[in-house]
């Protein structure tokens, strides 16, 4: 895929900076600051540093005391710190499995998380294939038309796909990709019934991907294993056969997590 990326101006690039300077400040402090002190040693005029803090408050990165008049880091940090270690632990813990699956289908093996209405790579092992597909880590995936996407979604309740289909259009990327809303939601109870999806050029003609879940402990989707490649060469591969081991593999991942299938039960939880 070719990404186009728009400039980004030079002075939003340097709010951007001051207000990631002001953060890592505070953070320096194991006491609340006020402004004044707070501008000096940012070396930021006044004004500028209060613009800079009422949007970091406005977003809950700041707490503001107005009796004290003073600044401390606030809760959205501690979210995505959350997440972030969230992230790398779950990283750490499955890679092992990333490149096992590499080494065994030669493709492009990812691991990917929802994050809100998108999913999203975490973590990447490229193939050493001339031809081959190299999607970004971190970038997000619609969750209609991709493996990993509908994978997700065929987790969701129904009320949280009735909502998804309201607010999502169903925008045809490739003559394949599916726009019809029922046909979804068929493809869906097909992607649940065998524990596996597939997008079959609905992305990107030419352009092949099969994912598989991976549960946690509580037996709820905590993400996806996904090999991307050429459509041709990922068929003549047999998919029925690079979905059976993925499953496996994917098994072994879950119990890694903590997950206990029950004897006799198809693997996770549905």
């Amino acid at each position: 895929m070719i990404h186009v990326e728009k400039p980004v101006g030079i002075a939003s690039v340097r709010s951007l900076d001051k207000a990631l300077s002001i953060l890592e400040l505070i953070g320096t402090k194991s006491s609340p600051i006020d402004l004044a002190t707070l501008s000096r040693e940012a070396r930021m005029p006044k004004t500028t540093t209060l613009r800079m803090l009422s949007t970091l408050v406005k977003r809950n990165f700041l707490s503001y005391d107005p009796h004290a008049k003073t600044y401390t880091l606030g809760i959205s940090l501690i979210y995505l710190g959350k997440k972030a270690e969230e992230h790398f632990s779950l990283t750490r813990i499955l890679r092992p499995f990333l490149l096992e699956i590499s080494n065994e289908v030669q493709e492009t093996a990812s691991l990917v998380l929802l994050e809100y209405d998108t999913a999203v790579y975490i973590d990447q092992i490229i193939s050493k294939n001339l031809i081959r597909a190299v999607p970004s880590v971190g970038a997000h995936l619609n969750l209609y038309c991709t493996a990993s996407g509908k994978l997700f979604l065929s987790q969701f309740s129904h009320e949280q796909l009735e909502d998804y289909l309201q607010t999502h259009p169903l925008t045809p990327l490739t003559p394949k990709t599916i726009t019809d809303p029922n046909l979804l939601k068929q493809e869906l109870e097909k992607i649940r019934a065998q524990g596996y999806s597939t997008d079959d050029e609905e992305t990107e003609i030419g352009g092949f991907c099969i994912a598989v879940p991976i549960w946690n402990q509580m037996g709820d989707l905590a993400a996806v294993f996904s090999i991307t490649g050429p459509a041709e060469r990922i068929r003549s591969k047999q998919i029925s056969h690079i979905a059976s081991y993925l499953k496996a593999v994917s098994e072994k991942a879950s119990e890694a997590l903590g997950f206990k299938q029950r004897k006799g039960s198809p693997a996770g939880p549905k």
